[in-house]
């Protein structure tokens, strides 16, 4: 299975600058790789689980009542690593 570190976050007009940065170091399983628009599908709650295990509460309580089902993350915003 491909996992991902997240090492940048694009700006956002809807996240809060904080809560973008506290993504930064999150590695999380890869459902499968968009090619055709160059980024990778997360499962939503293993993207929280992943802010929750980096210490990241107030960044995944901010998740707490809407988890996406999924997140899109642009390939130049990760890299890809090895489990």
């Amino acid at each position: 299975m491909t996992h991902i570190e997240i090492v940048s976050m694009p700006p956002s007009d809807v996240v809060p600058p904080t809560i973008q940065q506290a993504w930064v170091g999150a590695k999380v399983a890869v459902i499968q790789p968009k090619p055709e628009d160059d980024s990778f599908l997360i499962y939503g709650e293993d993207g929280v689980q992943a802010l929750r295990d980096m210490g990241e509460m107030m960044a995944a309580a901010m998740y707490s009542d809407f988890t996406p089902s999924f997140f899109r993350i642009g390939r130049k915003y990760c890299r890809v690593v090895l489990e």
